[in-house]
């Protein structure tokens, strides 16, 4: 079943006609620059949605402008401890997102610490990124990413529930998760979380589990979950054709239409 996006932004980085989308992550192997150099600037516009640092955008804004520009998603660091986490803090970062008009904001949320300080200093931040980007109606995208000393093979799948439901709780507006590995532990997730769901690039770093199937393969088979889209990075970094990988994507993703004609 495909779950509905609400909202003018969050149709920037995710098709409304069938409510999914591919995004790009130019803020860990991939960088913007490298990308457009990559794939070149018409398949760029096919995008549905580009994460980048603040800075890093400066020098394309060009490529976001059009009707047919993929929405600009903004990473946001993690904050060092609860009191740097602040209201103050989040609502400099949602004002200013705004009036540089990008469509969405994306947190990482770690658990799983054997410092319980850390856990609960990326949750403080969560909820208070939510909190206001609720108030000023600016999605926010969780990645549920269980990092720590607590997380291991046996229990990973149980952690990134656990993530994204805390996520959703917290008020984020979707989530992205990494592979789970079978396709039905997933759409548990799904289910669980009952919001608009991504998967975290396979061959990111902060992914556990890593599948033996082709990308392509492996994003059709969580579409047939509920998968709402994916987000790309590491995958186009070390592809020998970034340009097709991302066509087939995207082809995938939109079910074979949309690609080139939004």
């Amino acid at each position: 079943m495909v779950k509905a996006f609400f909202g003018i932004r969050e149709g920037r980085f995710i098709d409304p006609s069938d409510s999914r989308g591919v995004l790009v992550d130019c803020t860990g192997e991939l960088r913007l620059n490298l990308l457009v150099d990559k794939i070149g600037r018409e398949r760029f516009k096919d995008i549905d949605g580009v994460i980048v640092y603040e800075d890093s955008v400066t020098d394309f804004l060009d490529l976001f402008f059009g009707k047919r520009a993929p929405g600009c998603v903004l990473r946001v660091e993690p904050r060092g401890s609860e009191e740097g986490a602040g209201r103050e803090w989040a609502e400099k970062l949602v004002v200013n997102a705004l009036r540089r008009d990008f469509s969405a904001l994306i947190y990482r949320l770690t658990i799983g610490h054997e410092d319980e300080r850390l856990d609960s200093s990326s949750m403080s931040a969560m909820t208070m990124l939510s909190t206001v980007c609720n108030e000023y109606e600016l999605p926010l995208i969780a990645e549920a990413a269980p990092r720590g000393e607590r997380v291991t093979r046996e229990n990973y799948v149980d952690c990134v529930g656990l993530a994204a439901r805390m996520a959703v709780e917290a008020g984020a507006s979707a989530v992205a998760v990494p592979f789970l590995g079978d396709p039905e532990v997933f759409r548990k997730v799904v289910d669980a979380v009952k919001t608009p769901t991504l998967l975290i690039d396979p061959l990111c770093g902060y992914t556990l589990l890593k599948p033996r199937s082709s990308l392509q393969e492996t994003v059709r088979s969580l579409l047939e979950a509920g998968l709402n889209g994916v987000i790309l990075g590491s995958s186009l970094a070390r592809s020998r054709n970034p340009d097709k990988l991302l066509a087939d994507t995207l082809s995938i993703v939109h079910g074979g239409a949309g690609v080139g004609c939004r």
